[in-house]
């Protein structure tokens, strides 16, 4: 039971935590027959429209490589155990501050045993090795996830205007993180009235990309697998619909969990390969620059990026 709440809530918290943040995993003692835990994560913060399903079944991603919250069941599990898990607080970040996300989970036992144990753990932000004198206490390094932007330089653009970002992906909390880092790539660039939009299946997006007009100017990010939200289609058979029946002349990006899945996308079409978790925003802007740099954009907006690309 321990294991597989303990791997949930870590993955999450490793998933959605911004670049150079902690995770804490703490045994916070033992009470009325329970042994109590506390996890407590730096990250992005879960909007009050998940937080309110988090351990209901719709609130599971369906990625069948544990990307989802999974918390339903860690809920199944520790009801089963005897005890109970729940979300003590939880932070949304912003342009000023961070984000946290709190959770407090317990199961029916009794301590056996302690062992006093040297745990070292480096710390992203301090490069200084830390010491916890009593186990289970632990403290990770997060993946490398959005961090904060840089300004960018005034009049310079190197991004063409009005490029529709469409994020697909059957976790709310996936979708924002790729629409705030798009944002950021926007305003880093001096691009101008980009436009977004999000959809939770592949099928509920098919009708949007058969009514564009123009997709040399539309970037698609796309999971793999969106179960969890009713999607048959899968994203594999989402890049053939767009490059086979659509003829999309846009930009297709990966977003799968899965690197072997990432990488069937590329074969099919794709053009980018991101995973999960994303790369940090630095790195997806020069992804973004270099690709629409050299992609078949109108011939209007070519001239004005090429321009401005030489004048840097």
């Amino acid at each position: 039971i321990l294991n597989h709440v303990f791997a949930n809530l870590l993955s999450n918290a490793r998933k959605f935590c911004v670049a150079g943040k902690q995770i804490k995993l703490a045994f916070q003692g033992q009470s009325g027959g329970q042994l109590i835990f506390n996890c407590r994560d730096e990250g992005a913060g879960i909007p009050p429209n998940v937080a309110s399903i988090l351990f209901r079944k719709e609130a599971v991603t369906g990625d069948t490589r544990g990307t989802g919250l999974g918390l339903p069941s860690c809920a199944l599990f520790c009801k089963a155990g005897g005890g109970y898990i729940k979300l003590l607080s939880t932070k949304r970040v912003d342009e000023f501050s961070s984000g946290y996300t709190e959770f407090e989970f317990a199961v029916k036992g009794e301590i056996i045993r302690t062992e006093e144990r040297r745990s070292s753990v480096l710390s992203h932000e301090t490069n200084n090795d830390t010491s916890s004198p009593l186990l289970p206490t632990a403290q990770l390094p997060t993946a490398q996830l959005p961090g904060p932007r840089t300004s960018p330089r005034e009049g310079i653009s190197t991004c063409p205007d009005q490029v529709q970002i469409i994020a697909i992906d059957d976790s709310a909390l996936n979708r924002s993180c790729v629409i705030r880092a798009f944002k950021k790539i926007e305003r880093a660039t001096n691009a101008k009235n980009w436009e977004y939009f999000q959809f939770e299946t592949f099928e509920s997006s098919m009708p949007f990309f058969r009514e564009l007009r123009d997709t040399r100017k539309v970037i698609v990010t796309l999971d793999e697998n969106m179960e969890s939200q009713g999607g048959i289609l899968k994203g594999i058979q989402g890049t053939k619909f767009l490059v086979r029946e659509l003829g999309f002349c846009g930009i297709i990006i990966s977003t799968s969990g899965d690197p072997e899945v990432g990488n069937e996308h590329l074969k099919l079409g794709a053009h980018l390969n991101w995973g999960k978790p994303l790369p940090l925003v630095k790195k997806m802007q020069q992804d973004i620059t270099a690709a629409l740099a050299h992609h078949n954009l109108p011939d209007k907006d070519k001239k004005e990026q090429q321009g401005t690309l030489d004048s840097v």
